[in-house]
């Protein structure tokens, strides 16, 4: 496989590679199908979140590891068939960021239709999140362990928004109110820098759902 200067890589856990890169890592996160090795697979989810767990620690101190274990928590269940183990090299070009002309685009649009004096509230367990995606579409922001994540209350990514590495979770129906949030100057300044904002064009720039 092809390791360019410029990319960096990530281990992770999942029970289905295809969609997890297909679905969402590739547009959040830049990890193209081409560039991922399949590891190891296991009946036992708990065995392979173990194993990427131990590889995540001992990759820590390379220079271009992302820094963060890749494993879906909402997923941390053994009623799958097979789980994997995977390693994969990124695309910048394809990683949604807050930079990209298309994703200011699309947030300056949201804006524009953004209510004023919006109430921010912090999530605290998963049967309060239960009750906001029952209710009225609300915008999600997700701090940690290693991005800012935005996403619309519906959106299927955020099924478990309160896993264990996550520093907090919000909703609002203001999208401007969560930036605020996000910028508090209580949170580490790389929860603060837009470059690690990731906004998830999966719901973000669909319509709600009626």
């Amino acid at each position: 496989m092809e390791k360019p200067d410029h990319e960096r890589f990530c281990v992770g856990a999942i029970y289905d590679p295809k969609r997890r890169l297909l679905d969402y890592d590739y547009k959040q996160y830049g990890y193209k199908p081409e560039n991922m090795i399949i590891l190891g697979s296991s009946t036992s989810w708990t065995a392979t979140v173990n194993a990427e767990t131990d590889l995540h620690q001992k990759m820590q101190s390379h220079q271009k590891y992302d820094g963060s274990a890749q494993q879906p928590q909402s997923l941390g269940q053994d009623n799958k068939p097979h789980y994997y183990l995977y390693f994969a090299w990124t695309d910048q070009s394809s990683k949604t960021t807050w930079e990209k002309p298309r994703t200011k685009d699309l947030v300056a649009a949201l804006l524009l239709r953004d209510p004023t004096g919006a109430e921010v509230v912090r999530i605290t367990n998963d049967e309060m999140f239960r009750i906001i995606r029952m209710g009225s579409p609300q915008y999600v922001l997700k701090i940690g362990p290693a991005q800012v994540h935005y996403h619309r209350s519906w959106c299927r990514h955020i099924d478990r928004p309160l896993a264990p590495r996550l520093k907090a979770a919000f909703a609002s129906l203001s999208l401007q109110a969560l930036f605020d949030e996000a910028e508090r100057l209580h949170w580490p300044a790389k929860y603060r820098d837009r470059e690690n904002w990731v906004p998830c064009e999966f719901c973000l720039k669909k319509s709600d759902p009626v």
